[in-house]
């Protein structure tokens, strides 16, 4: 049996399973529309090097240390998000990679939610400026042992076309031809003791296996 085990992000881009203890803690990302992330596919590229995308400038990635021992993670992983934006929509992609000791990133799982579904999709609630909301939201299903020396990477972004075709950041209605009125949202992740952005990892225990 696994249990859903916290892994929060924290300043230096780092990952853990302590929960931040600093009151001021956030990293900015920014959401351009125009000029996107890329992400050169149109289905899931899943098992393979993932940097090529990790090193854009608009994508964060948090990781932890080199693991001492090996960890299973097997069932639903779940990412809560503390952000803030300049827009009253973005979008934020958050995927899970195994890094290999020579440094290979290979992606597992990632999704993206919609700030303004982050209700459900049968109403629009947007972001408002300034204000830290909280997006809870599905990442996909694994069954995965990161071995001795690995090490775990989440990656977070806003964009990644054309896998995921960009959001305008508006609020108005979206419509099939992407509109000439779409903005740069200049978004932070929150990584604080208050505002703890982390993902839910269901654990495998040693001792169970």
């Amino acid at each position: 049996k696994a249990s859903d085990t916290p892994i929060y992000f924290h300043s230096g881009k780092s990952l853990s399973m302590k929960r931040p203890r600093t009151r001021t803690g956030q990293t900015p990302l920014l959401a351009d529309p125009i000029h996107p992330a890329s992400i050169p596919s149109r289905a899931f590229q899943g098992a393979r090097d993932a940097r090529s995308f990790e090193e854009q400038d608009q994508v964060l990635t948090f990781t932890t240390d080199s693991l001492l021992e090996p960890i299973e993670i097997t069932g639903q992983v779940r990412a809560h998000l503390y952000v803030t934006s300049s827009a009253a929509d973005s979008d934020f992609i958050v995927r899970v990679s195994d890094v290999y000791p020579d440094g290979r990133s290979i992606l597992i799982v990632g999704y993206v939610l919609r700030a303004r579904y982050r209700k459900g999709f049968h109403k629009e609630v947007f972001m408002k400026s300034g204000k830290v909301h909280q997006l809870k939201f599905h990442v996909g299903w694994m069954s995965q042992i990161f071995n001795k020396g690995h090490r775990i990477r989440v990656t977070v972004a806003c964009t990644g076309a054309p896998f995921y075709e960009p959001n305008p950041n508006t609020g108005k209605t979206l419509t099939i031809d992407f509109p000439v009125d779409s903005i740069i949202a200049r978004n932070t992740i929150e990584h604080n003791r208050r505002h703890a952005s982390h993902i839910i990892a269901p654990i495998r225990s040693q001792s169970e296996q």
